[in-house]
């Protein structure tokens, strides 16, 4: 199975992870994946937050009034050979929109516009026939915008930059996907090269007048081979046991930020325990609990097999009048479970691997609006998981 693509090389100053998950909690999240290099690499910046890719959330999630699951992944050579073999690895028929982000290495290395025209021609090859539709592909160069953000451009290197947009946006129209160029900076910090939170806010609001009417689109058109179609199918339990596998958890002590998280998903909800459950094989096992003691049971025993069928939350608010789970081992007994929210976590392919949950020996009775910050703290688990997968890789 493909993996995610390798990482760029080293650059001088702060940068976010490569992998990143962005989330905004609200009802059937529209998944978004932002890929490529450019402005999108968030160069001197801690975090994708604090980038493009935390305005573009906002601005989605404000503009459809709907959750967002925005997945990032930063390349320095989004038309590279490791870039092209990875991309259907990621399951691209998965996402509602794909926003592929161009930059200026082309054009500062003087690449020639037929060698750039044939490279993105196969990026967009490899992209249009992973989806089900190229209108909901969107291509935003973002050369020029980064090099007028450099101290010293020649004129060369700027005419070239211009020669190759212009090829972009002809190949683009040729493969019927949609091409824009990002507006040119106007609030350089010019820290590491960083760009101010107003230009972020911008280019967000510019892309999203132009994704926004595919994701319309979207919500009145769902039929067989589309993207949430897609996503609501049964997962091949093999494919995503290898997913599960590649991520090497088995036997790894959880971090001190995974911990923390589990430990604050309990504390927000008050709840009696909160565990970040694998399903992995016939078990379930605790990666992180707040119980004294990890504990490992037969999958069919646990309820976060439950929650790991769908992408969305699963919400039991009386676990013993629920039919899915009522038989089940952890809902009986005197100290058994009566209260259950669940959020999937999935590896970067897409695959979902177990939830983080909350728990209580009581019934409650909550809305999936009451369990928002449940779905952001599940978003950076998988941040966390994905991070340290990367650097074991």
């Amino acid at each position: 199975m493909s993996t995610v693509p390798s990482p760029p090389p080293a650059f001088a100053g702060t940068r976010p992870d490569r992998v990143a998950t962005i989330r905004r909690a609200g009802r059937a999240p529209h998944q978004v994946l932002a890929f490529g290099s450019g402005v999108l690499s968030g160069w001197g910046l801690q975090s994708h937050e604090a980038g493009l890719p935390g305005a573009l959330a906002d601005a989605l999630h404000t503009g459809s009034g709907r959750g967002v699951d925005l997945t990032v992944i930063a390349d320095s050579d989004p038309t590279g050979e490791r870039a092209l073999e990875a991309l259907p690895g990621l399951r691209l028929r998965r996402f509602d929109a794909l926003v592929v982000i161009l930059g200026e290495d082309p054009a500062a290395a003087l690449m020639r516009p037929g060698d750039w025209g044939h490279r993105f021609a196969r990026l967009l090859e490899a992209i249009t026939s992973h989806v089900d539709t190229g209108r909901r592909v969107f291509i935003h160069d973002s050369s020029r915008t980064m090099l007028g953000n450099s101290p010293a451009v020649s004129g060369r290197v700027w005419r070239r930059a211009a020669r190759l947009t212009a090829v972009t946006e002809r190949t683009a129209a040729r493969a019927g996907v949609r091409f824009a160029e990002l507006a040119p900076s106007l609030h350089r910090i010019g820290v590491g090269g960083r760009f101010s939170p107003t230009d972020y806010a911008a280019w967000a609001d510019q892309m999203t007048d132009r994704i926004r009417l595919a994701l319309l689109e979207l919500d009145e058109w769902i039929a067989p081979g589309t993207s949430r179609s897609y996503r609501d199918a049964a997962a091949d339990e093999e494919l995503r046991q290898a997913a599960l596998d590649s991520m090497r958890l088995k036997g790894d002590a959880p971090g001190e930020l995974i911990d923390a998280i589990v430990r604050r998903a309990r504390a927000v909800f008050a709840a009696d325990g909160a565990a970040l459950n694998i399903i992995d094989g016939d078990e379930q096992w605790q990666l992180a609990t707040t119980r004294a003691a990890a504990v490992t049971v037969p999958r069919q025993d646990g309820f976060c097999d439950v929650t790991i069928a769908s992408d969305g939350l699963t919400l039991i608010n009386d676990v013993q009048r629920d039919p899915r789970v009522a038989g089940r081992r952890l809902a009986k007994g005197r100290n058994g479970a009566r209260f259950y929210a669940g959020v999937p976590i999935h590896t970067w392919d897409g695959y979902r691997i177990g939830a983080l949950c909350i728990y209580d020996r009581a019934p409650r009775t909550m809305h999936e609006a009451d369990l928002a910050e449940l779905h952001e703290l599940a978003g950076r688990v998988e941040q966390e998981l994905w991070t340290e997968a990367l650097r074991r890789g």
